[in-house]
């Protein structure tokens, strides 16, 4: 999931936001993004039951997530984050070895 390349952050449309969360609860994605301080993180996270912590209640983070955030469970850290859909940068899945092609 490195990624070499800077990438210029797009606006995500509704499909995107889709098709990030179809990832996001399959597998452990990568997710750069701007944060609003203007500083740009990447964070390694997930939905997919298979890596939340014990008794976790999939449905109540899924509710914390909006039209334009997105709630997801940090590896890294540990702890639930969220990131804005449209301060994305770059985003893989753990298939993918290059940046996604539906970010144009």
């Amino acid at each position: 999931m490195q990624s070499d390349d800077m990438w210029d952050r797009k606006m995500f449309s509704r499909y995107d936001q889709s098709y990030i969360k179809a990832w996001l609860y399959n597998e452990r994605c990568q997710v750069t993004f701007m944060k609003l301080d203007g500083t740009q993180r990447v964070m390694n996270c997930t939905l997919s039951k298979e890596f939340l912590p014990e008794q976790t209640d999939l449905e109540e983070a899924a509710a914390k997530s909006s039209k334009t955030h997105c709630t997801v469970w940090d590896l890294d850290k540990k702890e639930w984050r969220s990131f804005i859909y449209d301060r994305i940068v770059n985003f893989q899945h753990e298939n993918s070895s290059a940046r996604n092609d539906y970010i144009t």
